[in-house]
């Protein structure tokens, strides 16, 4: 079958057509991730649902791919699946990475907790453990209810329920830094320390938000995973400070539009909402974070939002 399917790529480049050629490997997780990448690429659910069986020893039928995306410790080959005649999200995790152990220690107690905020995420009813792959089934919801309303009225309504959620440090939670919607802090700091002063007031605004109030966040909340009747994709939930998910509210679909040129226009944006200055500090300080290089921004503007971040700290610790 391999020289067969080898022939056919030789034959097929010459008109311009590429085939990738599926090598089966299963040694590991990234090996199983990078061969159930390559099943997704080709459109081949048939092989990858009889992969899929076979290392983890179940009959499950996979009916089709849905969403993108996902943790470096998941497949990101998210699934539709059929077990036992009910229907299940499907996603496959390294069981031994942080992110599964997380999930599996925290999730369904949030799931009860959420629910008695009237915030409803679909349960995890299955957890298949093999050869190093954690299979996870999660709740199935058919229909998905977008928001009607102005999306940020309805948005910061479930922020608000985040917020009141006491805060419990979770067991195998990450530090903010470590989240996907935070990877680009390290280059930041790099490029901050440029200037000794700049790097100066930076980690100064730093060590302030990271002694602020930590807040149960979503941590990916984008419209994406934000509807009427169910709120999705929880791998990166869990108490961090505040501001996180402001700021992937504020400018959802357009990070690479977003216009605050300056730290004065962020807030007077948030002027309409019920927040003090230390949040807004927040807010502004995961602004920079989140959209310092997805947006207009140069270097010079966020040194100058550096600058201008720090003099508000400054007001507000001049404040009795």
């Amino acid at each position: 079958m391999f020289k067969f399917k080898k022939y056919l790529s030789q034959f097929f480049y010459k008109f311009g057509i590429l085939i990738k050629i599926n090598t089966i490997k299963s040694e590991n997780f990234f090996e199983i991730k990078e061969t159930l990448l390559n099943f997704k690429e080709n459109n081949d659910l048939s092989s990858y649902s009889k992969f899929i069986n076979k290392i983890s020893n179940q009959n499950i039928k996979h009916l089709k791919f849905i969403g993108v995306g996902g943790s470096i410790s998941s497949t990101q080959t998210h699934t539709l699946v059929q077990y036992k005649g009910q229907y299940y999200f499907e996603k496959i995790f390294d069981a031994n990475a942080i992110e599964f152990q997380f999930l599996q220690e925290n999730y369904s107690d949030y799931h009860e907790i959420l629910k008695q905020k009237e915030v409803i995420i679909p349960k995890l009813v299955h957890i298949f453990e093999r050869n190093g792959i954690a299979i996870c089934h999660f709740e199935y919801f058919e229909i998905l209810q977008p928001l009607q309303s102005d999306w940020m009225d309805e948005a910061i309504t479930l922020l608000y329920k985040f917020q009141s959620l006491p805060y419990k440090g979770l067991k195998f939670s990450k530090h903010y830094s470590e989240l996907t919607l935070t990877r680009d802090m390290s280059k930041l700091l790099l490029e901050l320390s440029i200037n000794e002063n700049t790097l100066k007031e930076f980690v100064t605004i730093k060590n302030f938000v990271e002694k602020s109030k930590y807040t149960f966040t979503h941590g990916d909340f984008y419209k994406s995973n934000v509807f009427r009747n169910v709120v999705l994709d929880w791998d990166e939930m869990g108490f961090y400070p505040f501001g996180l998910d402001w700021v992937v509210a504020l400018h959802n679909d357009d990070f690479n539009n977003a216009n605050h040129s300056s730290i004065y226009s962020l807030f007077e944006e948030l002027s309409i909402y019920d927040l003090d200055l230390n949040q807004k500090i927040n807010i502004a300080y995961f602004y920079l974070i989140l959209l310092a290089y997805q947006s207009s921004f140069d270097a010079l503007s966020r040194a100058d939002w550096v600058h201008d971040l720090s003099a508000h700290l400054s007001m507000l610790e001049k404040q009795p």
